[in-house]
């Protein structure tokens, strides 16, 4: 079982790879296919539409930090406090931040595989 401290920071660090690996999504999306290869235009329109039918995991996901951050012990968490008052209140929601992550993330990974962008 991890410290509060160390589950905060390993959502701080999937958050930024969720970050970076939406904004390559979006290039991706902004860059587009090419024209004449219709077979990556077909791919590039079945991603854009599952992002689209995903965004019920944004809305759960955005829900979840709204709640944690209503509860006050972010900031306890972002200020290095190990065992903040509160924690056990507050420790299903964060599990549950952590798994959607994980979707998301493996979501958007799945995405650029299939766009032929590369992950590093």
């Amino acid at each position: 079982m991890s410290t509060p401290q160390a589950k905060y920071e390993a959502y701080e660090a999937k958050k930024l790879h969720g970050e970076r690996l939406t904004r390559r999504l979006q290039q991706a999306f902004s860059t587009g296919p090419d024209k004449s290869d219709k077979a990556a235009a077909a791919v590039h329109a079945e991603v854009e539409r599952s992002v689209g039918e995903k965004r019920w995991m944004h809305d759960k996901y955005n829900r979840l930090i709204d709640e944690l951050n209503s509860s006050g012990i972010g900031v306890h968490l972002h200020s290095g406090v190990e065992n903040p008052p509160g924690w056990s209140k507050v420790e299903g929601t964060m599990t549950q931040i952590m798994d959607v992550q994980q979707d998301l993330i493996s979501f958007y990974e799945g995405c650029l595989y299939k766009l032929g962008v590369t992950v590093d």
